[in-house]
């Protein structure tokens, strides 16, 4: 068994160890933080309408549940882009201008 920190078996380069756990909270951390400020401003939204309206709770109760569900879908769409990342970086999808 080699030496686990040499760089030629670990696949790294010298002097810098790969680490990517900084990165990943990074990116929990931004995913979570926009779950949460979604979710208070439909709900502040929904608390000031029913206010308005005179129908409290139920907007804030539907601001709620449509801040929670647009959050997750946020959060599903930024995990489905990491998991799949496009094969070229300059590809940006298909060209509009162009139908097969």
């Amino acid at each position: 068994m080699g030496n686990p920190l040499d760089p030629k078996e670990t696949g790294e380069k010298a002097g810098r160890p790969k680490n990517k756990v900084p990165k990943q909270l990074l990116r929990v951390s931004v995913m979570v933080t926009e779950m949460a400020v979604l979710t208070l401003t439909c709900a502040f939204a929904g608390g000031w309408l029913d206010g308005q309206l005179g129908s409290s709770p139920l907007l804030l109760m539907a601001g709620i549940v449509g801040g929670l569900a647009l959050g997750m879908y946020r959060m599903l769409s930024a995990l489905d882009a990491l998991n799949h990342p496009p094969s070229d970086p300059t590809d940006h999808g298909p060209d509009p201008k162009h139908h097969p």
